[in-house]
């Protein structure tokens, strides 16, 4: 039995409900990342025109405004996850399992709760996507502090980057 176009889920993100908080109050939040290269923490630069916040939200204060192609050193990585996802684990078997979806990961890779995926033969149905931010924590030149988008940095690859997202 063959599902068509269903994205796999590495089981290295998928988990029980209790390992992986889909339980938590939302917003929730917590360290991590999501998309390609995310765990690159050191040389990055802004792709754009940047506003510094001073929480971990577009409605807290402005506190500077950046340039594009300033250098930031990020400090910490963060997803809050606004809504929960729904999927449908299609077992190899023919048996379906129902879970929750906390975050997109990159392509194909998700944080579940409530069932385990087989590698080798299970596939994912994404029937909702979760509703995700992602945050940086960052030192500006001149030593100001305050928090980003993440999709704002423009990404170097380094050898001293790790490419994979963080297995929570």
């Amino acid at each position: 039995m063959s599902f068509p176009h269903f994205p796999m889920v590495s089981p290295a993100l998928a988990g029980d409900a209790d390992a992986q908080g889909c339980t938590e109050k939302l917003p929730w939040k917590r360290e991590g990342c999501q998309g390609e290269m995310c765990n690159c923490r050191t040389g990055h630069t802004l792709k754009g025109e940047t506003p510094l916040y001073a929480a971990r939200s577009m409605r807290s204060k402005v506190i500077a405004k950046l340039k594009g192609g300033t250098r930031l050193k990020q400090r910490e990585l963060t997803i809050v996850t606004l809504s929960y996802g729904k999927g449908v684990i299609q077992k190899f078997d023919g048996g379906r399992v129902d879970v929750t979806i906390a975050a997109k990961r990159n392509d194909g890779h998700y944080e579940l709760c409530g069932g385990r995926l087989d590698e080798d033969s299970d596939t994912l149905q994404v029937l909702q996507e979760p509703k995700t931010e992602d945050w940086t924590k960052a030192t500006v030149p001149g030593g100001q502090v305050g928090w980003i988008r993440t999709s704002a940095l423009r990404v170097t690859e380094s050898n001293d980057c790790d490419f994979d997202p963080p297995a929570n």
